[in-house]
């Protein structure tokens, strides 16, 4: 008898809430979940940016590279996504009236992805969009009729003086009520002192976040998922696509083209990454347990030596993550479920990832044709 794929029953028919949906891993959660899953509304948190409204900031995104594949096999899946108009770092996440009655109403599932992930923003740029918005999110979810989960996507390192973490909850730097509290009454340089010693404002803001989350899981059916360096896809739905050089890839093409010559960094030092669709197939795995197992926290992550991030910090410090609750998520699938949700690095060729997330960055960020390509090798023999 043909094993079942219980991964998409969870789904089948449900209504589904994200912010982040513009960002790296929204557009792939959307594509995922269109693909392979039989979803029945995908509602989309989308703010206006750049003169382009929500509306239009949502063609733009079903135009990339990344919909290829789903517009080949199932161009009408499309017309499940529905924007609402909003903006995660604004109170109420300017979200009208009228919309925030229909989600509450509607939605069957939550995942909050949307955040600011730089590393340099001031204190209440980041705590705004990575700490309130979490609250926010929290809040309307606790009016949700028929909510089934809330999906917090935070970071494997929003603890970063644990050298050895867990899949469990841990205290915040700080209260973030107070956090909260103060980012409302204080200016700007006030803000900048309340990080204490948390190397940098997104770390602090998302542990900030963590704490939030953590504290409803008793009356919401809340998890965390806390992936490591997010890189380019894998496999699917194109693999090597990533569609911004804010991460690792930034470094690499960085070098390639000879504007980065070099960096500060510890010769033994290691960085866990892990590719986008892994993330994204996590996500959905985890939701599936959650609802059938339950249990609260996950950590996705694939090591690769000798790896660095963008600043010092993270380039001269070693963290080890355990993973053994998402192993054991793993185990419980099926061979049909291993194929189409794959979250395992069997059969990961790490020259090869990394010459196709070259590659694949070279064609769809920026722009440059593959008959380009002889002229950059001579290039970098020079």
């Amino acid at each position: 008898m043909e094993e079942k794929d219980r991964i998409v029953e969870t789904f089948r028919g449900r209504t589904v809430f994200i912010t982040g949906g513009t960002g790296f891993l929204g557009k792939l959660l959307i594509e995922k979940l269109l693909r392979c899953t039989e979803v029945k509304k995908i509602y989309m948190l989308i703010r206006g940016k750049k003169g382009k409204a929500a509306q239009e900031r949502l063609n733009d995104i079903f135009a990339n590279a990344v919909f290829d594949l789903l517009r080949a096999q199932n161009p009408a899946s499309l017309q499940k996504c529905r924007v609402i108009p909003g903006d995660i770092s604004r109170e109420g996440l300017a979200v009208s009236s009228e919309h925030r009655l229909l989600l509450q109403k509607e939605i069957d599932f939550v995942y909050h992805l949307g955040a600011s992930t730089r590393f340099d923003d001031s204190v209440k740029t980041a705590v705004k969009f990575n700490t309130r918005s979490t609250k926010l999110l929290l809040d309307l979810a606790h009016g949700c009729e028929k909510l089934q989960i809330f999906v917090h996507v935070s970071t494997a390192y929003a603890f970063p003086k644990e050298e050895l973490l867990h899949e469990k909850s841990y205290k915040a730097p700080t209260d973030p009520h107070r956090i909260l509290a103060a980012i409302d009454s204080s200016t700007d340089e006030e803000c900048e002192t309340l990080m204490e010693d948390s190397p940098n404002t997104y770390t602090f803001s998302k542990a900030l976040a963590e704490e939030l989350v953590t504290e409803q899981m008793e009356v919401l059916p809340a998890i965390i998922v806390r992936p490591s360096v997010v890189c380019p896809t894998w496999n699917e739905p194109l693999p090597g696509w990533c569609n911004n050089l804010q991460g690792p890839m930034g470094l690499f093409v960085g070098a390639g083209k000879g504007i980065i010559r070099s960096m500060y960094m510890k010769g033994d030092s290691h960085a866990d990454f892990i590719p986008a669709d892994l993330v994204v197939t996590g996500l959905l795995i985890a939701s599936w347990n959650y609802l059938n197992n339950s249990k609260n926290l996950y950590q996705i992550q694939r090591r690769i030596q000798k790896g660095s991030e963008l600043f010092e910090y993270y380039t001269t410090k070693n963290w080890n993550f355990s993973n053994s609750k998402t192993a054991e998520v793993a185990e419980k699938m099926n061979a049909k479920e291993r194929e189409i949700y794959k979250i395992a690095g069997e059969g990961f060729d790490l020259k090869e990832y990394l010459r196709t997330c070259m590659i694949c960055s070279r064609r769809n960020i920026l722009k440059e044709p593959d008959s380009t390509l002889p002229a950059a090798r001579r290039h970098m023999t020079m």
